[in-house]
């Protein structure tokens, strides 16, 4: 259900509510499609008087007006959830999405705060160097495809709630074995927490301008960034031969990277 905390400058709402909420800002007819997310945004108290309340009209200008976009994707064991931000002026919006869930938690920010509200959103921390570790791993997109199919396939068997922790191992070897597979990939997808992407659009005048950064995190085995097939993807999935870098950085690294993401390359 839609919310609004006005005191904190945030609301949670769907697409549909979106939708909704820009119809009757600009005037024009809620189809009987919106209906139920029509009455959901009355019964939240967020279409006063008919009217569009005053901090979901600001998410909507802001959303039309936008100057810079970012999406983000986080993929974990437990599904993919989505979030975001939109920048227009000295006006700034993060969106937090859940997995499972159609509805994100939009709130106004300063645009000062935006790096270190992806790094949270993403879950960016430090972790100890790994001992050893190799500084490059190469794959296949299909090879990759087959060492996340093996380790599903040995956490299925598991019974119960039984460590993941104890079957790294496990996993290690049965990537290693693989035909694209090596004992350092089998590492990495043994320890790998999640996997996230962020994305960026501005406007350069008439253009977009669009980058992207896509990163494995393998906790304690180090931060991996996908340097091949590089962000953004503009034609969709690559072909299963296509060769896949993951090239281990630092959350330092890192962090430069995302501020790369925004205009003036971070220096806000």
């Amino acid at each position: 259900m839609p919310s609004v905390d006005s005191g904190r400058q945030r609301v949670r709402l769907s697409g549909a509510h979106l939708d909704v909420a820009a119809r009757v800002l600009e005037g024009r007819p809620v189809t009987a499609d919106l209906a139920v997310a029509r009455d959901e945004l009355q019964d939240a108290g967020l279409l006063p008087g008919g009217a569009t309340h005053p901090l979901l009209a600001d998410l909507i200008r802001d959303l039309a007006a936008a100057q810079v976009t970012l999406d983000i994707e986080v993929a974990g064991r437990d599904g993919t959830s989505t979030h975001g931000a939109v920048l227009t002026g000295s006006r700034c919006w993060l969106s937090q999405g859940w997995v499972g869930s159609e509805e994100s938690e939009y709130a106004l920010i300063d645009p000062r705060l935006l790096p270190s509200a992806v790094g949270l959103v993403i879950g960016l921390h430090q972790h100890g160097e790994p001992a050893g570790a190799a500084a490059e791993v190469r794959t296949t997109l299909e090879g990759l495809d087959a060492a996340f199919a093996a380790r599903g396939d040995i956490e299925a068997a598991l019974d119960g709630g039984a460590d993941l922790a104890g079957v790294a191992g496990a996993v290690r070897d049965a990537v290693a074995a693989l035909p694209a597979g090596s004992p350092e990939l089998g590492a990495v997808v043994a320890a790998e927490r999640c996997a996230w992407r962020v994305t960026s659009a501005s406007r350069a005048g008439a253009d977009v301008v669009v980058r992207g950064l896509a990163v494995l995190d393998a906790r304690e085995h180090g931060l991996w960034e996908r340097v091949a097939p590089a962000e953004p993807l503009r034609d969709g999935r690559p072909a299963p031969d296509t060769e896949v870098v993951l090239v281990r950085r630092t959350p330092a690294d890192l962090w430069r990277s995302l501020g790369a993401l925004l205009p003036g390359g971070g220096a806000r």
